[in-house]
């Protein structure tokens, strides 16, 4: 891939994440995971990161909630979301002429970035058997997802049965569960834990 072909597809997911339709997978929301995305690999011995093609994890976690551009936030949309960001990844990516292994590739880290397949026969799914940019892409979301501030974003914006059961049921449960059990949702859980041990010096 080329600089300008990044540049152009970067660009395009941060005009298209600052029109979702969902305030809570918004721009602010990518840029955090970008964040988290940074310092993950910071912290991973160089030997698991020294080959990492830094514009394919980028446009990973920049386009890894597309499909809220088009659908509001309900039990379907939480559902299928990663099906839903398929047509519109492969639009934009062709258009800017991505090598269709690239994008192929760009999508499966998209596609698996959600551990939380509760409602798709599966119960927690870590990628730990796939590559390291699933890895770091999946972490760098899932912080985000249980940092205090999402929380509090969340919160604000229910405005749906589905919103209010997970903010008020789900969500607290699962928040219990991650700080006793974060061996179980992260793929790198004494990372995790470092940079959260970081954040609560500030």
């Amino acid at each position: 891939m080329t600089q300008e072909q990044f540049d152009c597809l970067f660009n395009k997911a941060r005009e298209l994440m600052n029109k979702t339709l969902d305030p809570v997978h918004d721009w602010a929301h990518i840029e955090r995971v970008l964040v988290n995305v940074k310092r993950i690999k910071e912290l991973l011995p160089e030997i698991k990161v020294i080959n990492l093609d830094d514009k394919i994890l980028k446009l990973a976690a920049a386009w890894h909630d597309i499909s809220y551009i088009k659908y509001k936030a309900t039990f379907i949309q939480y559902v299928i979301e990663v099906w839903r960001s398929r047509r519109i990844i492969y639009k934009y990516f062709n258009r800017a002429e991505v090598d269709k292994k690239e994008t192929d590739f760009i999508y499966n880290i998209i596609f698996h970035h959600d551990w939380t397949e509760i409602f798709v026969l599966k119960w927690i799914v870590l990628n730990k058997r796939r590559s390291i940019y699933h890895q770091i892409v999946q972490d760098a979301d899932t912080m985000d997802c249980f940092s205090g501030l999402r929380i509090r974003q969340a919160k604000e914006n229910i405005n749906s049965l589905f919103k209010r059961v997970v903010m008020g049921f789900l969500k607290p449960l699962f928040y219990n569960f991650v700080t006793e059990h974060k061996g179980l949702i992260y793929n790198f859980p004494e990372i995790i834990i470092k940079l959260e041990k970081e954040d609560d010096k500030h």
